[in-house]
């Protein structure tokens, strides 16, 4: 079962136009592979760059005490980034407030200039905030798409809370992988109904404001991931695309 797994990892990987070497292999499922190991990211300086941006404008992305977590997803985060590529970010923030973050980030010129956009065709070195999830949303569906983001994001803010987002994946096992104990220090923010009304009205101002400015959101698709609390806006088609590759 384990080498199978290694080899569905592999498989998938492949897809994105990266490998599996054996740092990674030790890494995620505790088997040493011998003197074979591969430096972690040889022979690729753009991906490291890019993250080493991220980790510069992450600074940009902290709001009081909201964020609880901030990681690099996507094809920096694989080790396998273009010079052309954005930087997917993974931001988690306290209850009731992914869509007044969101909000709050958006009006900001420092950062909304550096933001990817739909009528803007260079994404180079662009910041993408595809996914922001609360601190109720941080389960995900089991698949091999879910588990390569989980185990290859790379944290650039609050790198002890990515065992948190494990801990809350308990389907991560079925991989073999090394899955970190929940953190008994960690405490969920309460819920708040003040912050839980205003995010309310948050989100569907912003569901208006993509609407007169054309980006065509997927109403359903935010109304329900709103439930779960998370905001996702990265294409459906591109991960349905890759699993079924």
């Amino acid at each position: 079962m384990l080498q199978k797994n290694i080899n569905e990892l592999r498989e998938f990987r492949k897809r994105f136009g990266g490998d599996l070497n054996d740092n990674h292999i030790e890494e995620i499922f505790g088997v040493k592979r011998g003197r074979n190991a591969v430096t972690k990211g040889e022979g690729n300086t753009v991906w490291e760059r890019k993250l080493a941006f991220a980790r510069l404008f992450s600074k940009r992305l902290l709001f009081l005490n909201w964020v609880k977590y901030i990681a690099v997803t996507g094809s920096v985060a694989a080790e396998v980034a273009k010079e052309e590529d954005d930087i997917d970010i993974y931001v988690v923030v306290k209850n009731n407030r992914m869509w007044l973050y969101r909000g709050l980030m958006m009006i900001n010129p420092n950062i909304f200039r550096m933001t990817r956009r739909v009528n803007i065709e260079d994404d180079k070195d662009r910041i993408c905030l595809n996914l922001i999830t609360e601190e109720r949303g941080l389960e995900f569906t089991a698949d091999i798409f879910n588990f390569h983001e989980l185990y290859f994001m790379k944290s650039i803010y609050m790198p002890e809370y990515k065992s948190q987002i494990l801990s809350q994946n308990k389907w991560v096992r079925e991989y073999e992988g090394i899955l970190p104990e929940k953190s008994e220090s960690e405490v969920f923010t309460k819920e708040s109904l003040a912050f839980k009304i205003v995010d309310f009205f948050a989100f569907y101002s912003q569901y208006v404001f993509m609407l007169i400015t054309k980006h065509y959101p997927e109403y359903e698709r935010l109304r329900r991931n709103n439930r779960r609390g998370r905001i996702e806006f990265f294409k459906t088609e591109f991960k349905e695309r890759i699993l079924a590759s």
